[in-house]
């Protein structure tokens, strides 16, 4: 299926595609409707929302030692969490997924349940900055660094933060690297769009 875009449909947007292997970006572009020009795939002014999962997801392995296959049923937190979705009920909870289902899906009840009861929030921030939240991305043109703001204390504004609601944002660029570098099994790689300066010319 082709979906087919006009530009007074899209406010404003970014794309950045980088080689896993190289780390060569291959596209980088954004576009805005309305004022001035801006470059939007480096700019760290959306929300994280669900590529956070990936952290989360990290942490609760690595920190945690949750195996990707531990099930958690689970009710609502379709489009928000609130402290009703966070209380088990086997009344209610009537869909099951392992951690790695819960990924593929983007289960935002899952990710808040066992963050909330198995993961630390210093081991999720700590997660979190290996991942590069809190610092520029080095790259050949400056990066806003991705905001992070993990709550000290348990509860409904941690649970939501682990599942990718509220207290993080993302500039496009960096998404595209933390995707990297899970692609890479954990390997980081520096992001280019220059491979060589020839002073000469």
């Amino acid at each position: 299926m082709t979906v087919h875009f006009h530009e007074e449909d899209l406010p404003e947007g970014a794309v950045v595609m980088i080689d896993v292997a190289t780390g060569n970006v291959l596209a980088y572009a954004s576009h805005l409707e309305k004022g001035g020009p801006r470059d939007l795939a480096i700019e760290a002014t959306a929300p994280a929302a669900s590529v956070f999962k990936i952290v989360t997801g990290t942490a609760l392995v690595d920190s945690a030692g949750v195996s990707p296959e531990q099930k958690e049923c689970y009710s609502g937190g379709e489009q928000r969490i609130t402290d009703k979705d966070l209380v088990p009920d086997p009344a209610r909870d009537k869909w099951c997924a392992t951690l790695a289902g819960a990924m593929g899906r983007s289960l935002n009840t899952v990710f808040a349940r066992l963050a909330l009861r198995h993961l630390k929030p210093e081991k999720l921030e700590e997660t979190a900055k290996a991942y590069g939240f809190g610092d520029p991305l080095p790259f050949d043109v400056p990066v806003q660094a991705s905001a992070l703001k993990i709550p000290s204390e348990g509860g409904l504004a941690y649970a939501r933060t682990a599942a990718g609601f509220w207290n993080t944002t993302l500039s496009p660029l960096h998404a595209a690297w933390l995707s990297a570098v899970v692609a890479r099994g954990g390997e980081p790689i520096r992001p280019r769009i220059v491979s060589e300066v020839d002073r000469k010319s």
